[in-house]
Parts: C-alpha cells; structure tokens; sequence
C-alpha cells in the first residue's frame, strides 16, 4: 500500500512538472505568493519592474505575455484614485512607455513618454523615450522628436545615442 501511495504521489508530481512546463507561472515577488495585491504606487512599481526583469530572461514565446502583464500592473497601479498626486507617477508612465517600446508599440508608448515628460521634467529617460517613440510613430512631427532628444542632450549631454540621434535628424533635413 505505501508503494501505491507513493506510486500516485510521484505520478502526481510528474503531472504537475509537465503542467508547469506547458504553463510556465511566474513568480514576481513575496507578495504575489501570498496573494496581497500591491497597495502603494511604490509596490505596483516594483511587482511590473520585475515582471519586466523577467522579460528580459524568458524564454522568446514567454517575453511578449510577461511584458504586458507588467503593463497590466502600472496601469492598475495609476488607475487607482488618489494616486494622481504621488510624485513617483512619472516612474511609472515612463515604465509603461519602456514596456510598449519593447513591444515595437511607439503610438502606445508616445503618450505615457511625454506625460512621464511632462511630470519629471528633469529626468532624461522620460525624453529619451519619448524621442524613441515619438521617431517610431508614422507622420510623428520630427520637431517632436528632437525636441526630446534636445532635452534629453541638456540634461546628460555626453549620451552618444541621443547626440547620434541629433547627427541622423539634421542629416535628414
């Protein structure tokens, strides 16, 4: 009898480890093993930051779904009320124009880079990305995109790829 018992609970186990492979789970942090949803803009920053880490090892087939469930979270985490006010927001409209930027989405990554802009005026990656976006999106006005590469070049004037971006539009003009 013990030998059937532990007969099933390998079968079992086996099942379960073929299931996991078929339906990878991701594990994001302490707090989604216990089921707590975030409840600060801070940790909903947190669980999509590393949902986004993850991105970057999964396997190919998995970056795509892995990525947008980090999307899901800043997006849940900036639609609750009273986060409007919280000075960290910029952080994450900036993340999610990262995600969609990764997803070759530029028109959705365009309004989160420039609102993240607008907020954080100061931080570059908030232009950076929006000059990304902005040199992605078709019929995108080229003003806009310098515009943003001249503000990233003001706040870190030495980043090569913002001064080659800089070099590429004045040729092109």
């Amino acid at each position: 009898r013990d030998a059937e018992a532990r007969a099933e609970e390998t079968s079992d186990y086996d099942q379960e480890e073929e299931q996991e492979k078929e339906e990878p789970s991701i594990v994001v942090n302490h707090q989604s093993q216990n089921n707590r949803q975030p409840s600060t803009l801070l940790e909903y920053k947190e669980k999509g930051n590393s949902l986004f880490s993850q991105s970057q090892t999964a396997p190919a087939e998995e970056r795509r779904s892995v990525i947008l469930q980090a999307i899901a979270v800043y997006e849940d985490g900036l639609a609750l009320a009273g986060f409007d006010a919280d000075p960290s927001r910029h952080l994450i409209l900036g993340n999610c124009a990262e995600c969609h930027l990764k997803l070759r989405d530029a028109e959705q990554a365009l309004p989160f880079a420039i609102k993240a802009a607008e907020l954080k005026p100061d931080f570059w990656k908030h232009h950076w990305r929006a000059a990304r976006a902005a040199l992605a999106v078709r019929n995108c006005d080229k003003k806009i995109v310098l515009a943003h590469v001249n503000a990233t070049l003001k706040l870190d004037p030495k980043f090569q790829d913002a001064l080659t971006l800089k070099r590429n539009l004045a040729l092109s003009t």
